[in-house]
């Protein structure tokens, strides 16, 4: 069975642009979510939300995706996510857009 995902990561406001991404964690208003746990090996079990429509949803325009962007910079997508932050992901997605696969 495919693991169901979250519409937050399809959107643009995914990293600290909304009520639940800034770091608040206030779900949006009008959002139509689940409750779930996320596995988290540090952690532990975190609670969060299965989000599966929102008012504030935009969808992400992006044309490259982090598997792509790793593959691009010669490293391994673990690596993309540990060591750059969301700006600099944004700078260098903006940057490779028009590369190929």
């Amino acid at each position: 069975m495919e693991e169901e995902k979250t519409l937050c990561w399809q959107c643009q406001k995914a990293c600290g642009k909304c009520s639940w991404s800034n770091g608040t964690f206030t779900p949006v208003q009008g959002w139509e979510a689940k409750l779930t746990t996320i596995k988290n090996r540090v952690k532990g079990d975190i609670s969060s939300f299965l989000v599966k429509s929102c008012p504030e949803f935009i969808a992400d325009e992006w044309e490259i995706t982090y598997t792509q962007l790793a593959k691009i910079m010669g490293i391994s997508k673990r690596t993309l996510y540990r060591c750059y932050s969301t700006n600099q992901i944004q700078a260098l997605k903006k940057k490779y857009q028009g590369e190929k696969k």
